[in-house]
């Protein structure tokens, strides 16, 4: 051991930064941690939108045959049963 002062090790890089900049750099790191899960969120919408399910589709379709039928065949109400004491609804117009 030699205390004369000397050191074999290579010179230690030291950095001068200031409160400001630690606190700039700080904050441009959490802004960039932020933008990089929005990102990686609408990355993963947008991917999963791309898969949709077939059944999906098919129920979709099935739901859409059903409104068209609907809309074409109106089935007329059946008239409601009368008791024998009972005159037509419109007796009046007789």
């Amino acid at each position: 051991m030699d205390f004369s002062g000397t050191c074999d090790a290579p010179p230690i890089l030291h950095l001068a930064i200031t409160e400001a900049d630690g606190l700039a750099l700080a904050m441009m790191g959490v802004m960039l941690l932020a933008f990089g899960v929005i990102f990686s969120l609408l990355f993963c919408i947008v991917r999963a939108a791309k898969r949709r399910d077939p059944e999906v589709d098919r129920l979709m379709d099935e739901v859409e045959q059903e409104e068209k039928e609907e809309k074409l065949v109106k089935v007329a109400p059946a008239e409601k049963k009368r008791e024998e004491w009972e005159k037509d609804g419109e007796w009046w117009k007789e």
